[in-house]
């Protein structure tokens, strides 16, 4: 069972931790980046695949949200050689970012969709077996987390109400089955996701009370 349609694309990163590792994801993802903007592709196979023990996910506006959110903050991780590296990839990045605007919340807005369904599947499953959901809720929460950040990037227009009071009633079916305990996953990681706004990694599935 799972939340994403395409986890064997979007599978999370080891278990430990690794910047230098998510900053060669980065400057694959850089490479590619206007090329897949320019794109009808919501799901882009990087041109580099990375090594074959690690391979790198595809790319989409989450899946690089995602790894500009953990390096914004665990950059001062690298090793010391690495930072003018970060720095730069991450301005290169803001920029092909900031010019194709409109084609990046485009490819959101499909993204979010896409998410939100398999979300919505994911806690219907889960609400009639949560049992079956306990072990696998640290790497399910993935999809919950690329939808916290792809609301971040969308401008207001006449989609916005519907899929935000649409993702209000996901996150109550969630917390029905909530409960609130440690940090999902490795605890690196935590400084990256503050409780206030990524509440939902802030503990594990049980059972809905009622």
């Amino acid at each position: 069972m799972s939340a994403d349609t395409h986890t064997s694309l979007f599978a999370p990163l080891s278990s430990t931790y690794s910047p230098s590792q998510d900053l060669d994801v980065l400057k694959a993802m850089a490479r590619d980046l206007e090329m897949y903007l320019q794109s009808e592709i919501v799901y882009w196979q990087l041109s580099d695949a990375g090594p074959f023990t690690a391979r790198n996910p595809s790319l989409t506006v989450g899946g690089l949200l995602l790894n500009l959110q953990r390096l914004s903050t665990l950059h001062v991780l690298l090793p010391s050689e690495e930072h003018t590296v970060y720095a730069r990839v991450k301005n290169d990045l803001e920029g092909i970012l900031d010019y194709w605007r409109a084609n990046m919340e485009r490819k959101a807005w499909s993204e979010i969709w896409v998410r939100m369904h398999s979300w919505e599947r994911y806690l219907e499953d889960c609400a009639k077996r949560p049992r079956f959901c306990v072990t696998s809720y640290p790497t399910d929460v993935y999809g919950r987390t690329y939808l916290q950040l792809l609301f971040d990037v969308i401008s207001n227009h006449s989609s916005t109400k519907r899929a935000t009071s649409h993702m209000g009633y996901l996150d109550n079916q969630l917390r029905r089955i909530f409960v609130v305990d440690g940090f999902a996953w490795d605890a690196m990681l935590e400084p990256a996701f503050p409780k206030s706004k990524f509440w939902f990694l802030y503990g594990f599935l049980g059972s809905d009370p009622s």
